[in-house]
């Protein structure tokens, strides 16, 4: 169960890292758009080669917004999945609480019928020791 816990985090962690990788991505990606849409229209408002290196930054937008939301998706399963190895892990401690109570009971009751049993081998000794006289 830890090992999954942690195998989890591990893969949240990773997918957050490359969410960060992506909106840096993304955000270098929108600058250059905009430099280069500044630079087309200075030169030239009917530019081939400004429109077609907008069109490239703004597939690689899409391209970066399609692997944001898939790597959401993953986060929202990976979440999903910690929570119901977490509930499965506090359904488990419950039960061994439960199990250790009931076990404690036994060993207490264990321990009052050890007495009662050495009580009456005390009894039966001395009664023993009545008939050797």
């Amino acid at each position: 169960m830890a090992d999954e816990v942690r195998s989890l985090a591990s893969r949240t962690r990773q997918s957050t890292e490359q969410i960060h990788q992506i909106i840096a991505d993304l955000r270098a990606g929108a600058e250059r758009a905009v430099v280069t849409a500044g630079k087309g229209e200075e030169i030239s408002r009917g530019s081939v080669q400004s429109v077609e290196s907008v069109r490239d930054a703004l597939e690689g937008i899409s391209a970066a917004v399609t692997r944001i939301t898939s790597m959401s998706q993953q986060m929202a399963a990976a979440s999903e999945e910690q929570s119901h190895v977490a509930e499965d892990i506090s359904r488990q401690i419950t039960r061994i609480a439960q199990l250790s109570d009931h076990s404690a009971g036994q060993a207490h009751q264990g321990a009052a019928i050890s007495r009662e049993l050495e009580e009456m081998a005390d009894y039966l000794h001395s009664l023993a020791e009545r008939f050797n006289r």
